[in-house]
């Protein structure tokens, strides 16, 4: 049996170098303090794979004991994955997934319910204040951050629904 180690290293990996992962790396920082653990985090400048891998692999070499990847390109990611599987390092995702790799779990939300939802509310609100229709077009923005992750690709199919079965498509606002 294994000898347990007095204090774990986690590494966190984000999918992007902004403002809602460093509430999210706030949030690890607690639970390690919580918990124990030391914690060590890494924001990529972009939502590519390519950092993410090289950070991954630095790791591993550096004996991290277990990973917590957001993955930013499922079928890039999935073989660097397995390999540290492989190798005995537990990687669990969230937020963007891997879901043929060997990760030990997902952990996330669903994107598309929660856009849909989203919007849903925000054009039951423009309907009752009298907006949207030809004499008072309302126009609103949804931005996604990327165009290829499967967390990006849910958060379209909830907007698309969510304009398909609200009066914004009645309204003749239109989706890009």
């Amino acid at each position: 049996m294994p000898k347990r180690k007095e204090k774990y290293l986690i590494g966190m990996m984000s999918r992007l170098n902004v403002p809602f992962w460093f509430t999210v790396e706030r949030g690890a920082q607690a639970a390690s303090m919580k918990y124990g653990f030391a914690l060590t985090v890494f924001h990529p400048t972009d939502l590519t794979s390519v950092d993410q891998i090289k950070v991954v692999r630095a790791w591993v070499a550096q004996g991290i004991d277990g990973i917590a990847w957001a993955v930013n390109d499922p079928e890039a990611c999935k073989p660097v994955i397995n390999e540290v599987v492989a190798k005995g390092i537990p990687v669990i995702t969230f937020n963007g997934d891997s879901p043929e790799s060997d990760r030990l779990l997902f952990l996330d939300i669903s994107h598309e319910e929660a856009v849909y939802l989203g919007i849903k509310l925000l054009a039951e609100g423009i309907e009752k204040l009298g907006l949207g229709g030809p004499e008072k077009p309302a126009k609103i923005v949804f931005m996604i951050g990327d165009l290829i992750s499967g967390v990006a690709k849910d958060m379209r199919r909830g907007a698309e629904r969510a304009y398909r079965e609200t009066q914004l498509a009645r309204s003749g606002l239109g989706i890009q």
